[in-house]
Parts: C-alpha cells; sequence; structure tokens
C-alpha cells in the first residue's frame, strides 16, 4: 500500500508539473497572439496613413516600397484569414512564422506570403491544419540550412504552393 502511495504522489507531482508548464506555455502563445494583433493593427494604421503620404513621395523609391510592404502584409493577411479561417486563427499562425523566420533568418514577407498560399491550397487537400503546417515547416528548415537566397526560397515555396 505505501508503494502504491508513493506512486501515485509520484504520478500526481509531475502531472502538476506538465499543467504548469502547459499553462505557462499556453500563456506565452496568448501573448505571442496579442503581440501579433498589435503589430498587425499597427500595420494596417501605418500603412493607411501612408497612403496619402506616400502619394507625394510615390516619385521616391523608399515611398513606394514602404507603401508595397503595407499593401503586401494586408493581402497576405487577407489569404491567411481565409487559409485558417478566421482572423484569430490567422494570427496565432502569423506570430509563429514570425518567430519561425526570425529564427532561421528567412524573409518574413517571402515565407509568410508562400506558407498563407500553402495553407490555402493544403485547405482544400487531402493534408490540413498541422500537417501541412509541419510539411510547410520542414522546407523552411531546409531551405535556411541550405542558404538558399529569397529568390530561391521564393521558387521553392511557391512549387509548395501549387496545386
Amino acid at each position: 500500500m505505501a508503494k502504491m502511495t508513493k506512486l501515485v504522489a509520484s504520478i500526481s507531482a509531475k502531472t502538476s508539473g506538465y499543467v504548469r508548464a502547459l499553462q505557462k506555455a499556453r500563456k506565452e502563445n496568448t501573448k505571442l497572439a496579442t503581440s501579433y494583433k498589435k503589430l498587425k493593427r499597427t500595420s494596417k494604421d501605418f500603412s493607411r496613413s501612408m497612403r496619402g503620404y506616400m502619394s507625394v513621395l510615390a516619385a521616391g523609391g523608399l515611398g513606394k516600397a514602404v507603401l508595397n510592404t503595407g499593401m503586401e502584409f494586408e493581402k497576405i493577411q487577407r489569404i491567411m484569414d481565409f487559409a485558417t479561417g478566421s482572423a484569430g486563427k490567422s494570427s496565432e499562425a502569423m506570430g509563429k512564422l514570425k518567430v519561425v523566420t526570425d529564427d532561421l533568418g528567412l524573409h518574413f514577407l517571402t515565407t509568410a506570403e508562400a506558407f498563407a498560399k500553402f495553407n490555402g491550397v493544403a485547405k482544400t487537400s487531402i493534408i490540413a491544419g498541422k500537417q501541412a503546417e509541419e510539411a510547410f515547416l520542414g522546407v523552411a528548415v531546409a531551405s535556411s540550412a541550405l542558404g538558399l537566397s529569397v529568390d530561391d526560397q521564393r521558387g521553392v515555396f511557391k512549387a509548395l504552393g501549387m496545386k
């Protein structure tokens, strides 16, 4: 009986530790999603406010690049909203992707657009959700490990998004 009590106590302690770690991970994920939502909102606000200003600077390359980046980000966000089914899931996925692209040294907009398109295509195929995400991230890691240029990455990711 004493062994059984020790075993139950050990399992209980380990379960409690697991639950605490899971709760901590959930909080961190919520923080990441919240940060991404703020980034998304700020990007939209910035893009809108800059459109008027950029029309004055349209002749300058920097103004056009900033405007294009904002519009590209909004386009990717719309694709991700479709692919994931909701803005919340989209924000969470983009937040995770931002961490991955930073860790791997990949170009965020190129990778995000490819990820969004790949998930949109995967949504209508036999692989979707977690499987699609794992497949895409595997290719992203390989692209980084191989030191592919942004153009080469774009080509690989474009091929992934084809159906």
